[in-house]
């Protein structure tokens, strides 16, 4: 800063020009301000670019890489009663194959205990068995997080080969100079085709929320797969439901193609907002026949606001679902299975080798 304002200052400016060193000091001075907020803003908060910037997907599995199935996860219990875990991929599925859904917001790995843990995610992770994951809340370079490329990490660690981060907004909160991003993470055992970022409305100095879309390849059939988190008011939450409903039951390209839509909705069953999303025949809440329980806030969850919805060509094959007892965030994860309609496609190769960027 005093090389900056030494070059607005500096030698050379005649005195006798005193309104023109005034007109280049006001300025500079204006300049000088904004930057020492801007500096502050950077080390407390980072600064906030807008959806879409820092989204990514991630690189296709080596061809000859050896698929490694994951066992059944086993987590039925008293907390769950209603759900039953299916079987593991290639463990002899007929036709019509399950296929399981997970939705979890995980908080970028800070847990109720207070403890962060990337790793304990993963763990959770490879307990679910999920064959398509939407993780919410998900760090990309964020010092609180300790710098890591959670997508790449988890997606990894967790062994799954097709990757989509969706950055709700980007800042440099790393704590040097590195980029940092903040949104939505996509996790599939089948191929992920195509995937966009789509930046939802908010109030003015409200958080950026992002609508993560994929075309994900499942048995051979194309099927969208969208993910969100919502805002904290309501207004923010019924305009965002909106261009949601528009952009995946809409019509248009999605057409006709089973869709499900997942994630942190911070609205409860019965709110205005949600029955924008499941009325007049929009989506099917897949827990909701079951009376499933809360999943937010652990340690003691009281309120359910994770959902996995499907489209009504779905609702009939929801066969289980519900939350699943899993340490690692203040959400629970909540997961469908459902009787996918095509003969199960063998997914694509599990990876087994953790890492970060």
């Amino acid at each position: 800063m005093g090389e900056f304002a030494g070059r607005i200052h500096g030698p050379g400016r005649r005195r006798t020009r005193t309104a023109g060193a005034a007109a280049v000091l006001a300025p500079g001075a204006l300049l000088a301000v904004a930057a020492a907020l801007l500096l502050a803003a950077w080390l407390r908060f980072g600064f906030v670019l807008g959806p879409g910037f820092g989204s990514e997907l991630g690189p296709d599995p080596a061809p000859d890489r050896a698929r490694t199935p994951v066992a059944a996860s086993g987590l039925q219990g008293a907390s769950m009663p209603d759900f039953e875990p299916g079987p593991a991929p290639g463990a002899g599925r007929d036709d019509p194959c399950t296929v399981r859904f997970l939705t979890w917001n995980i908080h970028w790995g800070l847990g109720a205990d207070g403890v962060h843990d990337a790793s304990r995610i993963a763990a959770a992770l490879r307990a679910a068995d999920a064959d398509v994951v939407l993780l919410n809340e998900v760090d990309v370079h964020r010092r609180r997080s300790g710098n890591v490329h959670q997508p790449s990490f988890l997606a990894a660690a967790a062994g799954y080969p097709y990757w989509y981060y969706g950055s709700s907004f980007t800042s440099w909160a790393s704590g040097g100079l590195r980029l940092s991003h903040y949104g939505n993470l996509l996790l599939s055992r089948f191929p992920i085709v195509h995937a966009e970022t789509v930046a939802l409305p908010r109030p003015r100095g409200r958080e950026p929320r992002s609508l993560l879309l994929a075309e994900v390849v499942i048995g051979g059939v194309p099927a969208t797969v969208a993910g969100v988190t919502l805002g904290l008011g309501r207004e923010e939450r019924l305009a965002q439901a909106a261009v949601i409903h528009a952009r995946t039951l809409g019509g248009g390209a999605l057409s006709g193609r089973p869709v499900i839509l997942m994630g942190d909705f911070n609205a409860h069953p019965a709110s205005p907002e949600m029955a924008l999303l499941t009325g007049d025949g929009g989506f099917v809440d897949t827990h909701a026949a079951t009376g499933a329980g809360p999943t937010f806030p652990l340690p003691e969850p009281w309120a359910r606001i994770d959902y996995i919805l499907v489209s009504p060509d779905l609702a009939g094959r929801v066969m289980a679902a519900g939350p699943l007892p899993l340490p690692g965030s203040d959400h629970l994860p909540v997961a469908a299975d459902i009787a996918w309609p095509a003969a199960w496609a063998e997914p694509g190769p599990l990876a087994t080798a953790s890492g970060s960027r």
